[in-house]
């Protein structure tokens, strides 16, 4: 199956296009790969392909670039060959049925907004991307991750949503354990009395009860989150992120776990199939620190202050733990509108 990467440029490549697809060293290749440029103006003649170490054309392609005369192309397409796709998660790209990570597609002085893997020829793509901003303490968080899974379970094409966990922190300065009380942090922070605290909290326990949930917010051990959400980067590097995810929610809304605990992150990990030593490593380190502050960062761009915050497809925001009925209607609207252009979120 040959793929193609959409780029939408926009308008001229001033200073020439450098698209980067770094391969892991002794990946194999498999199944031809494209880049398709689409916003180019007619008379643009010339675009530089550049940072390639695959085959292309049948020639080997160096760092230094090779051009392409585009003279004869009409407006607004264009196709070039890249060589081939790697046949592991590893090897390339690290959303390889979603979207090129931005650090791996370049272009010198100018925006380009890119688009998503898809089957020469075909009109649909072949996977829609969805990024959940979240937190593991956040009690409306776990509630809408269920209301998606629902929305998920009727929507007609579930198995080509691509889900992405995005790390957000409640409060970033929270300190690693805090003696108080979920009534107590209430009624410090709103101002609340003890019952109406008590109240709150018992309001949030049903409404977690409706979606299949089992809360004890009386019993929450609570900390800081972020070793936590670096836990789940690591998670994701082998496909587990929101299974990792899923436990450190259960663990801390219905078990009553520490997950600011390094031993129960590590024992949190063991459950989901993670390699200790690995888990081990990152915990007693700061890989995947940038990713967490680039995630929280990515949040305040795209103007979230609070979550659950949903991006579908990088063009439709959806803030708070919607209902499923909304979800569905919203991923139906994206699946719809593929391909018709739109501004991109941030």
């Amino acid at each position: 199956m040959h793929r193609v990467v959409v780029i939408d440029i926009g308008g001229p490549v001033e200073e020439g296009l450098d698209v980067r697809a770094p391969l892991g060293e002794g990946c194999r290749l498999t199944e031809p790969l494209s880049v398709r440029l689409q916003g180019l103006p007619a008379h643009e003649e010339q675009v530089a392909l550049g940072g390639l170490d695959t085959p292309m054309d049948g020639k080997r392609e160096e760092s230094g670039g090779s051009r392409d005369d585009l003279s004869s192309l009409d407006e607004g397409d264009l196709e070039v060959g890249l060589g081939a796709r790697a046949d592991s998660d590893e090897c390339m790209l690290k959303d390889h049925v979603g979207t090129l990570a931005a650090d791996q597609v370049h272009l010198r002085g100018q925006e380009a907004s890119l688009g998503r893997v898809t089957d020469r020829g075909a009109d649909r793509v072949e996977s829609m991307k969805v990024e959940i901003w979240s937190d593991v303490v956040c009690p409306w968080c776990y509630i809408g991750k269920r209301n998606l899974e629902t929305a998920l379970a009727d929507f007609a094409h579930a198995d080509e949503v691509e889900i992405a966990w995005r790390s957000f922190e409640l409060d970033p300065t929270t300190p690693k354990v805090v003696e108080l009380s979920m009534d107590e942090v209430l009624e410090r922070k709103y101002g609340m009395t003890s019952q109406q605290a008590k109240e709150a909290n018992a309001n949030m326990t049903n409404l977690a009860a409706k979606v299949g949930l089992e809360y004890h917010l009386d019993r929450v051990q609570i900390g800081n989150t972020f070793d936590a959400h670096r836990l789940i980067h690591l998670a994701e590097l082998s496909g587990q992120g929101g299974v990792m995810k899923e436990r450190l929610l259960r663990a801390y809304f219905t078990e009553s776990r520490a997950i600011s605990d390094h031993a129960t992150l590590v024992e949190l990990a063991g459950d989901v199939g993670l390699d200790i030593a690995s888990v081990e490593a990152m915990l007693s380190g700061d890989t995947f620190a940038d990713d967490v502050r680039a995630d929280e960062a990515q949040a305040v761009a795209l103007g979230s202050t609070g979550v659950p915050f949903f991006v579908i497809d990088n063009r439709i925001g959806l803030p708070g733990a919607q209902p499923p009925d909304v979800l569905l209607r919203f991923l139906e609207r994206a699946w719809e509108t593929q391909g018709a252009g739109g501004t991109p979120l941030g």
